[in-house]
């Protein structure tokens, strides 16, 4: 498989936070344990111009990076799963994956991720 551009123009590594669905025990809901692990990304500030047209009304003030990587990542699922997305570390902040677009061609697969900065934890 060839090398997608992207990857040889620039790239960074990043360190990845996933954490495990959770579940009821006794009644009580027990969170998911948090992995780590990195990955080799091109990473760039997601601009305002851009994001405003897709996102939705609340996380439009929020601070967005566009990721392009050869890594699967995952993104929030709401509904029965109630899973969170991956969060990615980028210049000492936390951004929470919110878009995900597979690229699927035989050549320079790969996925390009929109993730909103965690306001909360970042």
């Amino acid at each position: 498989m060839l090398t997608p551009m992207f990857l040889s123009v620039g790239s960074t590594t990043a360190t990845v936070k996933r954490v495990a669905a959770g579940s009821l025990s006794h009644g009580r809901w027990v969170a998911g344990v948090d992995s780590t692990f990195t990955i080799t990304a091109n990473i760039q500030p997601h601009t305002v111009k851009n994001y405003n047209t897709t996102a939705a009304e609340g996380d439009k003030g929020h601070k967005a990076i566009k990721v392009f990587t050869t890594t699967t990542l995952k993104m929030t699922q709401e509904g029965t799963a109630l899973l969170k997305g991956d969060k990615i570390s980028w210049h000492s902040e936390w951004y929470e994956v919110s878009e995900l677009y597979t690229y699927e061609m035989g050549v320079l697969n790969h996925t390009m991720v929109i993730a909103l900065r965690d306001e909360v934890n970042g």
